[in-house]
């Protein structure tokens, strides 16, 4: 189970292959034998000539965790202390119609392992501590599924559709995403390698097999075949001004998707800067729905972009002009940028 990491548009493996060769006995045995599995998975890896982030805790294989998950996130104890924590992820999730189950928990638990291991060599995030992930990061992530109805829900997110994350940075929104809704194939884009070279980590822990990281802009991939107007639903979070952030979106959905942002409270004069770039883009005018899974002072609000018309060949435009000149707008410096979180991402 090895994950498909592409780098731009050329596809490569994430790890060298002899990681492959740690079978789940030999794992197995090695985590009874010597209650950690960092130093010998670590040597193997660098004895292979590995390079980007390595496996270090014995929580990163999978296949380990569903075997015996007790010993590693309880170490030696019959209670499992993540389960607590996230209990309140499942109460708030159900309270929205989104079902998650004990092995999505557990996928949770790892994904939180993997940003504490990571989050400062591959600046991550500067959130910290498994309720504030959970609250901050997990459920925020979760909001704009929340922000569907049940029918929007099975037609974006049901089986076989498609969905892409841009500017995804840590994962947020598309990871905790992927693994609520295991039937929807899910892109992870972001344009730092760090980061990419991380959520790969993750992806090959988690045994996603449905979800593929891309090193890359969106202004590029946005223009290939493969990627331009191909996706059911495309999200993103923290990553730029609504006029800006429609170009770098909009293009990757397929005319009847959409293009769901999760943004703060009090957007409505920004939505409104967008209303031109969004037409010129091939979308219907903005639906905002306030969204809020757990308690907030304000509730988040989803921005929802329905395709009802093929993006121009002309856009998106060369990498950095969205930014410097969005579309519509006179004054861009007027524009009302997105809150800055070391957890966002870079198109």
């Amino acid at each position: 189970m090895t994950a498909h990491f592409i780098h731009g548009l050329t596809a490569s493996r994430a790890y060298p292959e002899p990681l492959s060769e740690l079978t789940n006995d030999s794992l197995i045995q090695t985590f009874h034998g010597k209650n950690r599995l960092s130093t010998k998975v670590g040597i193997q890896k660098r004895a292979a000539g590995g390079h980007g982030l390595s496996w270090r805790r014995p929580c990163l294989d999978s296949r380990l965790l569903w075997n015996d998950g007790k010993k590693i996130f309880g170490r030696g104890h019959e209670k499992h202390p993540w389960r607590t924590h996230l209990e309140r992820l499942i109460d708030q999730a159900g309270r929205a119609g989104i079902q998650i189950s004990q092995d999505q928990c557990k996928q949770f638990a790892v994904y939180h392992e993997l940003l504490e291991e990571h989050r400062k060599r591959a600046n991550l995030t500067s959130i910290t501590g498994l309720d504030r992930v959970r609250d901050e990061l997990f459920a925020r992530s979760l909001e704009l599924a929340a922000a569907l109805t049940p029918a929007e829900r099975a037609r974006y997110l049901g089986d076989g559709k498609r969905l892409i994350d841009v500017g995804t940075g840590a994962g947020f929104p598309g990871l905790p995403m992927a693994i609520v809704f295991p039937a929807t194939h899910v892109t992870l884009l972001d344009g730092t390698r760090k980061k990419t070279d991380f959520l790969a980590v993750v992806v090959e822990a988690l045994g996603l097999e449905h979800v593929e990281v891309v090193n890359g802009r969106a202004e590029e991939l946005a223009r290939n075949d493969a990627h331009r107007e191909s996706y059911d639903i495309v999200t993103s979070r923290a990553l730029a001004a609504l006029p800006e952030l429609a170009e770098l979106t909009l293009p990757f959905c397929k005319v009847g998707g959409m293009s769901l942002a999760l943004k703060g409270a009090n957007v409505d004069e920004e939505a409104k800067s967008a209303a031109s770039a969004a037409a010129q883009l091939g979308a219907s005018t903005a639906l905002l729905r306030p969204v809020a899974l757990g308690p907030r002072p304000e509730p988040d609000t989803a921005v929802l972009w329905r395709k009802v018309s093929n993006t121009p060949t002309r856009f998106p435009r060369r990498t950095g002009i969205p930014h410097k000149r969005p579309l519509g707008v006179p004054n861009p410096s007027s524009v009302k940028k997105p809150v800055s979180d070391t957890d966002e991402g870079g198109a």
